[in-house]
C-alpha cells in the first residue's frame, strides 16, 4: 500500500471489483514471473487450457519479454489479451484460458484471487475496498 501509494492502490481493487463484482473479497493476492526461471525448464513458461476455481484479476507489469500471451477461449476461438504493462484482464472461473510460451524474458504480473470454495478461515484475510478505504484515512 507504502510502496505505490493509495490512489494507484484504489486503481487496482476497482479494476477487480468493477470487474468481478463489489460484493468479492480478495483472499489471495501475488506477483507472478513467468519465464526465464531456473527450473529446468529452460526459462520457457507455458499453461494448458484450463479453467480456475477462483475468479481472477492479472496486471501485466512489464513489457520486455516474448511470448507469455494470455489466451481466452470465446464463440469466436482463442482470443489474445491485451498485455502492454499496466492493462489487466479479469474472469471468474468458468472462463477456458491458457498461457502461450514465454519464449524471452520474464513476464511479471500482479494477481488478485477470489476462491469460491474457501470458506472464512483462520490465516486467511480477505481484502474488502472497506478495509482499504479505512488504511487511506489512517495514513491521511
Amino acid at each position: 500500500f507504502k510502496l505505490i501509494g493509495p490512489e494507484e492502490t484504489h486503481k487496482i481493487l476497482d479494476f477487480f471489483y468493477e470487474s468481478l463484482g463489489e460484493d468479492m473479497t480478495i483472499d489471495c493476492m501475488y506477483l507472478a514471473r513467468h519465464g526465464n526461471q531456473d527450473n529446468g525448464d529452460n526459462g520457457v513458461y507455458v499453461v494448458p487450457w484450463h479453467i480456475d476455481d477462483y475468479f481472477t484479476a492479472e496486471i501485466t507489469l512489464n513489457d520486455n519479454y516474448d511470448g507469455g500471451d494470455v489466451l481466452h477461449l470465446t464463440g469466436d476461438g482463442a482470443q489474445k489479451t491485451d498485455a502492454r504493462t499496466g492493462t489487466g484482464t479479469a474472469h471468474g472461473p468458468d472462463i477456458v484460458h491458457s498461457i502461450t510460451p514465454n519464449t524471452n524474458g520474464a513476464k511479471y504480473m500482479l494477481i488478485l484471487k477470489h476462491h469460491v470454495d474457501r470458506p472464512d478461515k483462520e490465516g486467511v484475510i480477505r481484502i474488502s475496498k472497506e478495509m482499504i478505504n479505512q488504511l487511506t484515512k489512517a495514513e491521511e
